[in-house]
């Protein structure tokens, strides 16, 4: 029982550790190409910037 028990553990440590390193953008630049060769748009990846805030305004301005 204590056996299987680490056995378990190791295993899930080795899964949840390798999602852990994968990053945040990967693959993201294929998709970017895909839109930008399908539809002549630009995507980029969200995050914090003063340009992302900006956006968000006109979307809920949009919205509204």
């Amino acid at each position: 029982m204590l056996k299987t028990k680490g056995i378990a553990v190791t295993i899930l440590t080795g899964v949840l550790g390798g999602c852990a390193t994968v990053p945040r953008e990967a693959g993201f630049g294929d998709v970017q190409k895909s839109v930008a060769e399908r539809t002549g748009h630009w995507v980029q990846w969200r995050g914090r910037s003063a340009d992302d805030a900006a956006v968000d305004q006109r979307v809920l301005s949009l919205l509204q």
